[in-house]
């Protein structure tokens, strides 16, 4: 609770140091929203031209996609500083929070509230409410509260994966560029059903980079898609290894920073 009540203040103090410019402030939620808004109606175009993608119909596809985003943009706003500690190892400014009474991490968290991506939730949240409305599949308030489940399984695993990716740094100084292939790169297949890709893919994205239990298996059962009992497992647990492959990344990232050596800048 004590962390909690020093984020919150942070992100008041961030906000009203933002708020002097404006103009910056919410063109910056704008150009996210906008951004995103062009990928939903992209959806809508292909699937109104070409039918539906693999029997996934442009709410389908609304779901699929916004829980995605609406994950990322969540787990971003609290770990873009963790992903980002690059910036920190090569300015030499990671001895400076080693020296605080929180940990790194904590630290990390509170260092900068990244406003921009409010305008991802904003427009994630638009059109799953959307999506929701118009699919004719019956939610129930068992759906609800598994949504609710996923998305917080969602949410570790994107953080889990932006903590990975920061924790390599401690080793190569610079994992960034790592990143922006594997995980923005890569993590586009998921913007489509996996099932429309090989078996193989549909492997590697379920066992070894996991980021079809964020979205794609939870989609399955909201949607009332799942056509195996396997398929249905996967979205179950879903929440449970987002859980668990965040505890190992917070464990890796300690790993890494117990080896980390100053950059004596």
């Amino acid at each position: 609770m004590d962390f909690l009540s020093l984020y919150a203040s942070c992100i008041k103090r961030y906000i009203k140091a933002r708020m002097e410019y404006r103009t910056s402030f919410f063109m910056g939620i704008f150009s996210n929203f906008y951004s995103y808004l062009i990928t939903f109606l992209t959806f809508y175009v292909v699937v109104n031209n070409f039918g539906t993608i693999d029997g996934w119909d442009f709410y389908d596809l609304c779901v699929l996609y916004g829980i995605n985003l609406l994950t990322y943009a969540i787990a971003a706003m609290l770990f873009w500083s963790v992903f980002g500690i690059e910036h920190e190892l090569i300015a030499g400014n990671l001895d400076i929070l080693l020296i605080r009474p929180i940990n790194v991490v904590k630290s990390l968290i509170c260092k900068k509230f990244v406003d921009t991506f409010i305008g991802q939730i904003l427009i994630a949240g638009i059109f799953l409410i959307i999506a929701f409305v118009k699919n004719d599949t019956a939610m129930g308030i068992p759906k609800y509260f598994y949504l609710i489940l996923a998305v917080i399984g969602g949410i570790l695993i994107h953080s889990a994966t932006m903590i990975f990716f920061g924790a390599v740094s401690f080793w190569t100084k610079r994992s960034l560029f790592l990143a922006d292939f594997v995980y923005y790169d890569v993590r586009t297949f998921l913007e489509y059903p996996l099932s429309i890709f090989p078996v193989w893919l549909k492997f590697v994205f379920t066992f070894i980079l996991p980021w079809a239990l964020i979205n794609y298996y939870p989609s399955l059962i909201l949607l009332g898609k799942c056509n195996t009992t396997f398929d249905y497992a996967l979205g179950i647990v879903s929440p449970i290894v987002g859980v668990g492959i965040f505890i190992a990344a917070i464990a890796f990232f300690n790993y890494g920073l117990r080896r980390y050596s100053s950059s004596g800048s």
